[in-house]
């Protein structure tokens, strides 16, 4: 399993049954930056939605995708953290077998300790 990370987001990809999850950071720990636009508005970014924006580049640029942009998480990491589902574009494996999809699966459970729906 291949990990991928960057400041506050840790990806793990199995690129043979090209399944993949994403551990999402705790929200409470985000940091917040507020900026005066010209016009007066003010405009509030967030250190986690930067990061977030950065590792979707970094997935697209490896070939992986979030799954279901609609409802991604699958699961939650001991701490509370979110898992949301990652897909790869295309499969290492001609016709994976069922048994790389569980084993993506029980890698993942095995170093993270995550609960997965």
């Amino acid at each position: 399993m291949l990990r991928l990370q960057t400041a506050a987001h840790t990806a793990y990809l199995h690129p043979t049954s090209g399944t993949g999850f994403l551990v999402l950071p705790d929200p409470e720990a985000d940091l917040h930056l507020a900026d005066l636009l010209p016009n007066g508005e003010e405009h509030v970014s967030s250190l986690q939605k930067s990061d977030y924006t950065a590792m979707l580049y970094e997935l697209l640029a490896a070939g992986w995708r979030i799954c279901d942009e609609g409802s991604p998480v699958i699961g939650e990491l001991p701490d509370g953290r979110k898992v949301a589902m990652l897909c790869a574009h295309a499969l290492a494996a001609e016709n994976p077998c069922i048994e790389d999809f569980d084993y993506a699966e029980e890698r993942f459970i095995e170093l993270t300790h995550a609960r997965l729906d």
